[in-house]
């Protein structure tokens, strides 16, 4: 899973801290229109992703993305209850 946030947007803050109880999240932050990637290089982001913050579950042909805080919040509170 791949998290997509801004850090200036709350929603995404939100959601950062819900997903830091998940370690399977891998999160990369959005800046004007650009991902950040560890390596210091930047990447468009993919016009396919309506908006901030996103959650990237699965490959890339059959992936499924969350998008908004209430989406995300409510995918990770149903794994976790899956995961118990």
């Amino acid at each position: 899973m791949t998290l997509l946030i801004d850090k200036t947007c709350k929603h995404c803050r939100n959601i950062e801290e819900i997903a830091s109880f998940h370690s399977e999240i891998i999160k990369l932050y959005v800046s004007n229109g650009m991902i950040q990637l560890d390596d210091g290089k930047e990447h468009p982001l993919d016009k396919k992703i309506p908006a901030l913050p996103a959650l990237i579950v699965g490959e890339e042909e059959n992936c499924v993305v969350y998008c908004g805080e209430k989406y995300i919040s409510d995918f990770l509170n149903k794994i976790s209850q899956e995961n118990k």
